[in-house]
């Protein structure tokens, strides 16, 4: 969905809450955040990019990694999509199923990122 910019379907993946589903605009935001998502994927990474665990993403001082650590690191498997040394993509796995992926509509818990949920 993301690669290919199939995001019509935001709305069956995305746990978004009947608040954000009940505001008209919410479709075209998470629309454009993800095709921001490929844009950068594509053409700002000619997708070259590096999948890293959070500890490899620790280990390697990746720079935004600070502001997941507190709300991520409840999950046993959380992993990195990282382009030119700055995540770009968090994605939550539980169970051999992807849980969550996200762009850059992180939300915020006073300084740290949260995740959005995938729809069960």
């Amino acid at each position: 969905m993301i690669i290919s910019g199939e995001v019509d379907k935001i709305d069956e993946y995305l746990d978004l809450g009947e608040d954000v589903k009940s505001k008209p605009e919410y479709l075209t935001f998470f629309k454009e955040n993800f095709m921001s998502l490929k844009n950068t994927m594509v053409e700002g990474c000619n997708l070259d990019y590096e999948v890293l665990t959070m500890n490899e993403a620790r280990d390697l001082n990746v720079n935004d990694i600070v502001q997941y650590e507190k709300n991520y690191s409840k999950f046993e498997q959380v992993y990195f999509v990282v382009c030119n040394g700055k995540i770009i993509l968090p994605i939550i796995e539980k169970d051999n199923r992807i849980i969550s992926f996200q762009s850059s509509m992180l939300k915020k818990l006073e300084h740290d990122y949260t995740p959005f949920l995938l729809n069960q």
